[in-house]
């Protein structure tokens, strides 16, 4: 068996100040501050835990692997890729050097509202000679909009998420509805059934299989997925019908695209949603993206290999009329 080795998370920031270690802005005592720079630079090329205690063989072998475990808890020491998250905090810090506008669009409504006109209406670069394009009518799919308030007493026919997941199913000659690069769909779809609100399908949390256009049970989850979410999102997810996961499946596309096809599998992610946001808009079902949630509180359900990473869900469900 391999023995892993752990990483120093390049989302994570150390550094020496007034003589004291700090690590993502907490302060370490002393006896961590020695380790120092020696820990970080085993760990930045990889090293596993007998060859660090190894190395610090002069020091508190249970201090130490206490202080690593510490970090590994807090996602600082992996062994694993870095949840999408953590893999782009870093670039906060530096977009906020060149724009401080951030804390202000977060913290209130008007600017939020602004920042998106803005946003909507960006001019990127001067044209002196712009060419007005042909007025094509966006048909009915101009309706489709993000909902938000789903009737919990409608349920979703068989024939509706059928039809809904049928837009990232594999057709004959292993063919797809829609792109992915190299042709390798490393995207895995998980879709969680409440309980009575799908018709001939019993709560649980089911595996999409597009080769075969099948669900596969994976767990009957006992947990509250609500509590999962922010708390801003939690009514969403309680009165939607089924929940879809898009879970990054690094074994399926890594081999062939190295660290870019972290990249690649993102993308797919939002490829997949607009193909499965719209197919649910011919079949009347609402349907919103969630960006973000406390994915580890449920993950355990999930039952995901050290290859997978999830990457944000979607809500579907029959919209509540009157609001």
């Amino acid at each position: 068996m391999k023995i892993k080795k752990l990483y120093w998370s390049a989302s994570a920031i150390w550094y020496i100040e007034d003589d004291s270690l700090f690590i993502n802005g907490v302060k370490y005592p002393d006896d961590i501050k020695e380790l120092f720079p020696k820990f970080y630079f085993m760990t930045a090329k990889g090293s596993c835990i007998t060859e660090i205690l190894e190395n610090y063989r002069d020091r508190d072998t249970n201090a130490v692997i206490m202080f690593i475990e510490k970090l590994k808890g807090e996602k600082i020491l992996v062994n694993s890729l870095d949840d999408v998250n953590i893999l782009f905090s870093s670039q906060n810090r530096i977009y906020k050097d060149m724009d401080n506008s951030g804390d202000a669009v977060k913290a209130s409504p008007k600017e939020r509202e602004k920042f998106t006109q803005s946003a909507l209406r960006r001019k990127v670069a001067d044209s002196l000679f712009p060419v007005e394009l042909e007025d094509i009518p966006a048909g009915d799919l101009i309706n489709r909009k993000s909902v938000r308030n789903f009737d919990s007493e409608k349920k979703i026919s068989f024939h509706q998420i059928s039809s809904v997941l049928s837009a990232v199913r594999e057709y004959e000659n292993k063919k797809y509805l829609y792109p992915s690069g190299g042709g390798l769909y490393p995207v895995d779809i998980y879709v969680f059934i409440k309980e009575n609100r799908v018709e001939n399908l019993p709560q649980g949390l089911y595996l999409f299989i597009p080769y075969e256009n099948k669900l596969a049970v994976v767990d009957i989850p006992e947990g509250d997925f609500r509590e999962a979410h922010y708390f801003s999102n939690r009514d969403i997810h309680e009165g939607s019908a089924f929940s879809v996961y898009l879970v990054y499946n690094a074994q399926y596309s890594m081999p062939k695209y190295d660290g870019l096809g972290y990249y690649l599998g993102i993308a797919d992610g939002g490829i997949i949603s607009q193909a499965l946001t719209v197919k649910a808009f011919s079949e009347e079902i609402g349907s919103c993206i969630i960006g973000e949630m406390n994915f580890d509180a449920v993950a355990g359900y999930f039952h995901l290999s050290p290859m997978q990473k999830y990457l944000h869900c979607i809500e579907f469900g029959i919209e509540k009329k009157g609001l």
